[in-house]
């Protein structure tokens, strides 16, 4: 009898670690490019403008966040979720994280 609680109090710890480990906290940075110039030879280039205060939303969820002055952010979700990007004037932009820990993300602005 002991032996069966054992194993059922083994197999109930097990699964809270499996279903902790569903999360992943994920840490980026959002910039906009600016002064983007393409020369007669060689790669474009531009400037990068960080973005303070754009939202960071895992998506069909409340849960959110938003960059610093720097344009960092962290969050933790889902392993396989969805972040929504969202900036007053600017292309709401959607990334899947698929266990990535660290992003990039590049917002554009709206035309008109």
């Amino acid at each position: 009898m002991i032996k069966r609680i054992f194993i059922a109090l083994v197999l109930t710890v097990f699964c809270v670690i499996t279903s902790m480990a569903q999360d992943v906290e994920v840490e980026g940075k959002v910039v906009e490019y600016t002064n983007v110039t393409k020369p007669p030879v060689g790669k474009k280039s531009f400037d990068v403008e960080k973005l303070a205060a754009v939202t960071v939303t895992e998506q069909g969820t409340t849960n959110s966040t938003i960059t610093d002055v720097d344009g960092i952010f962290k969050i933790t979700v889902a392993r396989n979720s969805v972040l929504v990007f969202e900036y007053k004037g600017y292309k709401k932009q959607t990334l899947r994280i698929n266990g990535q820990n660290k992003v990039f993300v590049v917002l554009k602005r709206k035309r008109g």
